[in-house]
């Protein structure tokens, strides 16, 4: 390699007018440099173009770059020699920083050099980190020790130069010795994984025996250069440099050192004074150090009475910044871009840290606590909502503390923080602020604040707040049980008289809508906590009764109020259900109120918003909001019936025949709607669960009945006989002008809630009995579910398309689930009548298409609901003679043309819980047909889908869960949305199929293996009855591996699963040691395995146990197509593996040869391996052959922005 070329190369590239040509050229340089295959030419290379400051500064930066490389990757390329070389050069580089010239040249004021002269020491401070690491704890001590007595020896120097630049040189040296001490402690505390366990250890004790002296050294580095930097007017920028390095090496050992350690060195002190003296260029730096100390917990040899004084300490300077910031117009400066917003924000981080984890020992005295907690009161009482906010994570934390110590007081000896007092007036401020802040999940078209950047950041963030906001009240009822009682009373009974006004102006009946939410809301959170206090197992019997009689006494004349209420407004009424299902608990006490709750349940219902003629059997083609909000709320109060037979069952029991036979009036004079009917039916048969066998047949013979008769029918059946009669029946296409309109509502509405109905029963029935009860209607309920899964199948073809003409758009995905997988925010339902978007899941009768497409999402869940509660709910049911034949042919039937996102709910809701419930006697009638039709088509989906998936949207989106908004608009213009959403529905689908075979790997049965004592496995059996289809599975597991997805971990399992049974089958043997090994190896290399790298080199170390001592075995071929291995190193490992019994060296030792093998310390390398022949490669991503071609501008620009030596060049890291 020859130096001129280099510079050559790199001074041609930085031209203005350079080519793409000349990047590139760049490029291909730095790559050479550092996989060049005499490592010490690469050494050599790099020394030449760091010691050289006369050099190009790209120059310089690429050998940085070079030798970190070489220190990180190829380290174990390198002798001892040139071990020691490389330390020894990083200390004359450091040196070199340091020299009298240097040290001048780098006080520049000009910003570009001040940003390369920084660039620079970042990196030679992270070479010297890396390379310290390497060396181990012998080097760490001596190179820390020469680092400190260095800076000691060049403070008291009398050499030549002025003393100015004495001073510049020791600023820009402590500079870069905190910066090596921070990224050590990084290497060292957060990315020890690619140190083996002795070398962690000693690197480990190494540094804690070290942290006192860092943490003096840091003190000190701080001390002296903000005394220069306020000498000079804090016009020296190295003074600046060295003050925050320090400060930043002080907040990550604030991590790691113990508390005491900080306060001895004065760090904390140091920290303190910025934020106090409120220092604009140090005090952010000085409050993150604080909250990291205040989040420490005391360690083992640490002397409570020095952790203790550090906490204190802490507590003292956030007490006075807090006290500086709330007296200052808090208001502005707090607010949003306010003076002080940021710095408010760290600040409130810090207490909340010390709070939730210290408060007691940093302020051990009645005044300095309260006066915290006012602090924090006051952060929860200013207007601007996310600072307010954040002081409820404290307040959230002490309260639960509180909660617990209430309700266990006779156990607890933890002294409670928080004074009753201050309870109470937090749940008093958290009523208010429920009410006055209008805490309700907004709605698209709702005006978004300032200081959100969308829509979905403000609903999220005011879900959080009105979640933080519930808590605190649950935690402060249970903390104070009778006060919490009164003030619901208080708020409820305002609320309640409120409503009794008739409101004419809009303004007043918001307010109205506004004080009842909250009330409700409020009466929701404290009337369930108090509950609990009130039935705590602690309490003597003695005790519980009382504290039942006073919960009665109190609440129950507001409920008497509250249920004789009528209002018509839905808003209101819907509150008022919140409020009444609040009560259910009072029932449970006072089964005698259950006859006047059922006559002014029923009574409200009806006649609160009465229905139209007609209204009852269908909803309206076209439902308004009005309607809606109607529906919502009578559906609330038929909720709180439910509810109150869940609590009350004894109470609702004995008159459960005449509530049927006024809910059966009323359903046939159109005054119920079926789904209002459902809750109040679901109700009786909960109410039934506690009489007689006869009651509960009675009782659910009667609730399906009418869907018996409906389902058994001629017409019904015909109905689904076929796909062409199925959407002649319920999705019949016309036209109304221009737009289309989809027909068969009433046989829609009827079918949806007779479904609906058997899911909820399935769900409901917990008593034995009566699922028995249950079980034998399934001879009815399973094959009509089959049926219409197989209707609901056949949309999905070409056929069932065709048929449903112009509506066939209600098959595919709504706008707003395009925008939910784009990431945008929901879409706003449009107004307009007639607009075909404007359906929603409440409108299933109604005749757009998208309520047509509602509906056939609901029938496709509610029946994959029901038959996947079959194995765990009836499973008797499934001993019918000839109910499971049809199993495999429905559910999967025209699996071909079904898209992923209905595969996905099959997956979901049937598969997986028969797979984890089904009985062991009917699992080869149930379980193993769908499996044998499932494995193959899977292993091809999941094949082809993959090759179908856009390449630039996988790299961009690489995880379903961390993609933010936006994310596809920053990619090419080649990916579409649809790119997007493909790319994530095909992830979801894999990461299901994956569960499944999680599941079946999982699953033991009561049947012998063949393996001495062990239980066979679903999987055992399923290989066992279908050796084809167990085969299919095993190749999508094995393909599944090595795809850059969430799932791959997932397939890992099965695959692991795959090596428990292959000694038990000969070509599963050869599979596991050919197929399975190579993949597990590979997948090493995946960013997604990184977190369970342990668990794969265990299958790794299973698999070379089992099948090691083979020499016929596909394994000896696998590992000798390693890169760098051969026979002398396949000797060396196997003798390290018999020498150890341990499953863990074992595993350590795998790990080494691997790491070893790729030659660079690191398992990416492992993603270029590819084995001449032997083991099959697994298809994965492809990139479309459709996709445009690039202009010569994005080029030029993907040349640019792909150059790592563009991406290091001014990189701090």
């Amino acid at each position: 390699m020859d130096l001129n070329r280099i510079l050559q190369t790199l001074t041609v590239a930085q031209e203005v007018g350079a080519t793409v040509e000349d990047r590139r050229a760049e490029v291909a340089l730095f790559d050479e440099l550092r996989n060049h295959g005499n490592v010490q030419s690469v050494l050599q290379i790099g020394a030449e173009l760091t010691t050289n400051a006369s050099l190009l500064v790209q120059a310089q930066l690429m050998g940085y770059a070079v030798l970190q490389y070489v220190a990180g990757n190829r380290w174990n390329e390198l002798g001892a020699a040139e071990r020691e070389s490389l330390l020894a050069l990083c200390f004359r580089l450091l040196e070199q920083f340091t020299t009298s010239s240097t040290a001048a040249a780098q006080q520049d004021d000009t910003a570009r050099m001040g940003a390369i002269s920084y660039a620079l020491r970042s990196k030679c401070s992270v070479l010297f980190a890396l390379v310290i690491k390497r060396h181990g704890a012998a080097y760490t001590n001596k190179s820390l020790r020469r680092l400190i007595q260095d800076a000691v020896a060049m403070e008291h120097q009398n050499g030549p130069g002025s003393r100015q630049h004495v001073e510049e040189s020791l600023s820009i040296y402590q500079s870069i010795v905190c910066m090596i001490f921070r990224y050590l402690g990084d290497e060292v505390y957060q990315f020890a994984g690619d140190m083996t366990g002795d070398h962690a250890r000693d690197m480990l004790a190494s540094m804690a025996s070290w942290i006192p002296e860092i943490l003096r050294f840091t003190e000190s580095v701080i001390e002296r250069n903000y005394k220069i930097y306020i000498r000079d007017n804090k016009h020296n920028k190295n003074a600046h440099f060295a003050v925050k390095s320090a400060l930043e090496n002080s907040i990550l050992f604030a991590e790691v050192a113990p508390a005491s350690s900080m306060h001895a060195s004065g760090l904390i002190k140091a920290a303190g004074y910025f934020i106090i003296q409120n220092v604009e260029e140090f005090k952010s730096l000085g409050s993150l150090v604080l909250r990291n100390v205040g989040l420490r917990k005391q360690t083992s040899d640490e002397k409570t009475e020095n952790f203790t004084l550090a906490m204190q300490e802490v507590g003292m300077f956030l007490t006075n910044i807090a006290s500086q910031l709330l007296s200052n117009n808090p208001e502005d400066r707090l607010g949003f871009e306010g003076e002080d917003e940021e710095f408010g924000f760290e600040v409130l981080d810090a207490m909340v840290a010390l709070g939730k984890t210290h408060l007691l020992l940093a302020f051990p005295d009645d005044a300095s606590r309260f006066a915290f907690l006012q602090q924090m009161l006051s952060f929860a009482k200013l207007s601007y909502l996310p600072l307010a906010e954040k002081s409820l994570e404290l307040w959230v934390k002490l309260l639960q503390d509180s909660a617990v110590a209430a309700t266990a007081a006779s156990s607890s000896h933890e002294r409670n923080v928080l004074p009753s007092e201050a309870v109470l007036v937090l749940m008093q401020l958290a009523a208010e602020q429920l009410q006055q802040r209008h805490s309700r999940v907004p709605q698209i078209d709702d005006e978004i604040p300032i200081f959100f950047d969308d829509f979905e950041e403000y609903k999220d963030f005011m879900v959080g707040y009105r979640l933080k906001l519930s808590s605190i009240v649950r935690s402060a009822a249970a903390t104070l049980p009778e006060q919490a009682l009164q003030t619901t009373v208080e708020r409820l009974n305002e609320a309640l008289n409120l409503a009794k006004v008739h409101h004419v102006d809009k303004a007043s009946i918001e307010n109205c809508r506004a004080v009842f939410e909250a009330a409700a809301l409020f009466s929701e959170s404290t009337v369930k906590a108090v509950w609990e206090a009130v039935n705590a197992k602690d309490l003597t019997e003695e005790a519980r009764g009382a504290r039942r009689q006073a919960f009665c006494a109190s609440i129950e004349p507001v409920y008497s109020a509250a249920i004789q209420l009528r209002v018509s407004d839905p808003k209101v009424l819907t509150s008022l259900a919140r409020a009444l299902g609040s009560f259910s608990r009072l029932l449970t006490l006072r089964p005698v109120l259950a006859q006047d709750a059922i006559s002014n349940l029923l009574d409200i219902l009806v006649n609160c918003i009465p229905l139209t003629p007609g209204e009852g059997e269908t909803p309206p083609p076209l439902p308004s909001v009005v309607w809606r909000e109607g529906a919502h709320a009578r559906s609330a109060i038929a909720t709180v019936f439910l509810d109150y037979c869940k609590f009350c069952q004894d109470g609702f029991l004995p008159h459960v025949e005449s509530i049927a036979g006024k809910v059966t009036q009323l359903y046939e004079s159109g005054r119920l709607r079926p789904g209002e009917r459902n809750s109040i039916v679901e109700g009786l048969v909960i109410a039934c669960t506690a009489g007689t066998i006869d009651q509960q047949e009675t009782v659910i013979n009667w609730s399906l009945a009418s869907i018996k008769s409906s389902w058994m029918s001629s017409s019904v059946q015909q109905t689904i006989s076929t796909v062409q009669n199925f959407v002649a029946t319920y999705l019949p296409v016309y036209m109304e002008g221009n737009e289309v309109r989809v027909g068969g509502a009433k046989e829609r509405y009827t079918l949806y809630h007779h479904l609906h109905m058997i899911e909820r029963l399935l769900k409901r029935l917990t008593i034995e009995s009566s699922r028995e009860i249950l079980a034998k209607h399934m001879e009815w309920v399973v094959p009509f579910a089959f049926q219409l899964l197989s209707c609901l199948n056949g949309l999905q073809t070409q056929q069932g398309r065709s048929l449903m003409g112009a509506a066939s758009a209600a098959i595919d995905m709504s706008p707003q689930e395009k925008a939910h997988y784009l990431r945008k925010g929901p879409i706003r339902m449009h107004s307009t009548p007639g607009d075909s978007d404007a359906g929603d899941y409440s409108t299933v009768g109604g005749a757009t298409v998208a309520s047509a497409r509602a509906w056939i999402r609901h029938q496709l869940e509610f029946v994959c609901h029901a038959l996947g509660l079959l194995p765990s709910v009836v499973p008797t049911a499934l001993s019918f003679p000839g109910l499971s034949d049809p199993m495999a042919s429905s559910i999967f039937s025209n699996l071909d043309s079904i898209d992923h996102k209905h595969l996905r709910i099959i997956l979901r809701h049937v598969m997986v819980p028969f797979v984890k419930s089904c009985p062991e006697p009917y699992i080869h009638s149930w379980v193993i047909p769908p499996l044998s039709v499932l494995a193959p088509h899977m292993k091809e989906r999941l094949a082809k889908a993959w090759q179908t998936l856009n390449l630039e949207v996988s790299e961009s989106l690489s995880s379903f869960h961390t993609t933010h908004q936006g994310a596809a608009a920053t990619s090419s213009q080649a990916v579409t949305d649809e790119d997007v959403i493909h790319d994530r529905i095909v992830r979801e689908l894999s990461q299901e199929y994956a569960d499944l075979l999680k599941e079946i790997a999982a699953r033991q049965l009561e049947e012998q293996s063949g393996f001495g004592q062990q239980k066979m496995t679903l999987l055992q059996k399923f290989l066992m009855a279908d050796p084809t289809g167990g085969i299919a599975a095993a190749g999508a597991a094995v393909e599944g591996m090595l795809r850059p997805d969430e799932a791959a971990y997932k397939f890992a399992a099965f695959c692991r699963a795959l090596v428990c049974l292959a000694p038990a089958d000969a070509a599963l043997y050869n599979y596991v040691g050919s197929e399975i090994l190579y993949n597990g190896i590979s997948s090493l290399s995946l960013e997604v395995m990184s977190i369970h790298q342990a668990e794969i080199l265990g299958m790794i170390r299973l698999i070379i146990v089992q099948q090691i001592e083979d020499p016929q075995s596909q394994v000896h071929t696998v590992l000798t197509m390693l890169p760098g291995v051969g026979p002398t190193q396949i000797a060396s490992f196997v003798s390290s593996m018999k020498s150890t019994g341990s499953e863990k060296e074992q595993r350590n030792h795998v790990k080494q040869f691997l790491l070893n093998s790729a030659g660079t310390g690191s398992f990416a390398a492992l993603a270029n391996w590819k084995p001449p022949g032997g083991a099959t490669a697994v298809q994965g991503i492809k990139q479309r052959g459709s996709r445009a071609k690039k202009t010569p501008q994005q080029a030029e620009a993907d040349d640019v922005l792909q150059g790592e030596i563009t991406r290091h060049l001014f990189d701090s890291t």
